[in-house]
């Protein structure tokens, strides 16, 4: 038994508590006689973060990427913080999907918790930067195909509402056991109403990709924000404006916002040209766009985005690691066993020295009960 003393740990209102955690077998348990300890010094104690909507980093785009990049990028996203990861799979026809799919399920590394699928079933209006000759009308039974396929694993799928008319994809689905996001959206306030009436149970990237919200129609925005559903945001400034950001915090709250990173091939990487559902993305600066100006994903680190959701809807930084470590975990439907430290969870751990500033990493990671 390991224990971690001399902590600040994490507490689930969002407060910090010096105390210490007690690790066996890759579990977090209750006190009891160790047999090895570490002085923590006073460091800030956090569940690992979990990002539910990234299509990459460091070089690899996970629709093409084989055992040894989906290694690479799991230990990249562990040591910026990250220690469970739902891969989106941008795009593709639909043989392509299954067979990564089936890489990701088959990958050893513990960084992979579920399976994200965010295209083909989308909105050619609002298609940011998928191409409208990969969109197709959405189809439960290839989602289910994959479903068996990578069972237990779960499986999210990303669609627009307004190709399911009559609801029968969204009813296929849950009966299939995949959990659904509205995204890519051109649904009017009342056809989005109706999908969150059928079992829809979170947004995608809240704003982009959707209809702006206006004064006269709400739109699928409205409905997010007031519904009893999970709201995805990627703060990075950039995406989305700081006082939206707050706004959309003021209406979530912390058990419903879920901070992503939405990241693409070129997070990590210096400038130049990538690629994202089969076309060209080039990166400046930090910001990803497509040849015809389409915002392209982003080259956010998750812990970067708990910091700048403190700092944009005023909050403290234990409020804000909620929002990347309790709440993803509940729309994953794994609340309790990860991002959490409380005694039978997965021992994913990060200790940061104090909050930090931007591309700060954790000063020690551990997943799975391991020191990483």
């Amino acid at each position: 038994m390991l224990e971690i003393r001399n902590i600040q740990i994490w507490q689930q209102d969002g407060s910090f508590a010096e105390g210490s955690l007690f690790v066996q077998d890759g579990r977090f348990v209750a006190p009891g006689k160790p047999c090895e300890v570490i002085d923590g010094k006073g460091m800030l104690a956090c569940p690992g973060l979990i990002d539910v909507h990234t299509h990459g980093r460091v070089g690899a785009d996970f629709c093409t990427a084989d055992e040894q990049a989906l290694v690479r990028v799991a230990e990249d996203f562990a040591r910026c913080g990250v220690t469970a990861v739902t891969p989106a799979l941008a795009s593709a026809p639909f043989a392509e999907w299954k067979q990564t799919a089936l890489r990701i399920a088959a990958c050893p590394h513990p960084g992979y918790v579920g399976l994200h699928l965010e295209g083909n079933y989308l909105s050619p209006k609002r298609r940011g930067a998928h191409p409208e000759r990969l969109l197709v009308k959405p189809d439960a039974s290839e989602v289910g195909e994959i479903a068996r396929a990578i069972a237990p694993m779960p499986v999210r799928v990303t669609f627009a509402p307004e190709l399911d008319a009559d609801g029968s994809f969204v009813k296929a689905c849950l009966e299939q056991g995949v959990s659904l996001s509205m995204g890519h959206t051109d649904a009017d306030h009342a056809t989005a109403l109706e999908a969150i009436s059928r079992g829809v149970s979170a947004a995608s990237h809240l704003f982009n990709t959707m209809p702006p919200l206006h004064h006269r129609a709400g739109g699928t925005v409205a409905a997010a924000l007031n519904e009893d559903i999970y709201a995805e945001l990627i703060v990075d400034g950039f995406h989305v404006s700081p006082e939206m950001v707050k706004l959309a915090y003021r209406a979530k709250g912390k058990d419903r916002l879920v901070l992503i990173s939405d990241s693409m091939e070129g997070t990590g990487c210096p400038d130049g040209e990538y690629s994202i559902a089969g076309q060209a993305v080039y990166l400046k600066n930090g910001e990803a766009y497509t040849g015809d100006g389409a915002i392209a994903g982003s080259t956010l680190n998750l812990l970067d985005g708990v910091r700048n959701l403190a700092t944009f809807a005023g909050i403290s930084f234990g409020e804000a690691v909620t929002c990347a470590t309790k709440t993803p975990a509940a729309l994953l439907g794994r609340q309790g066993e990860l991002g959490s430290l409380s005694i039978g969870a997965r021992a994913d751990l990060i200790l940061l020295d104090g909050q930090g500033k931007k591309g700060d990493l954790p000063v020690r990671v551990m997943q799975n009960g391991d020191w990483i």
